[in-house]
């Protein structure tokens, strides 16, 4: 069974774009970073929720892109 190649490229470009958990994930991570307001820990704090929640829908909406490609 042939496999489109959007179907592979979508979720890795998505994914991508999960970065928020570093400073070095983001421009304004690096920004925000360098400015010493803000700490790793404060990145992992608000990041790690984001990348949960962008993962499981990420994984709810692969099927519903699949049927649309």
């Amino acid at each position: 069974m042939p496999v489109h190649p959007l179907l592979l490229m979508i979720p890795g470009a998505i994914g991508a774009q999960f970065a928020f958990l570093f400073p070095i994930g983001t421009p304004s991570n690096i920004v925000g970073f360098t400015t010493g307001h803000i700490e790793i820990q404060d990145m992992i704090k608000i990041g790690l929720p984001l990348k949960i929640a962008g993962t499981v829908v990420l994984s709810l909406l692969m099927p519903t892109i699949c049927r649309i490609v």
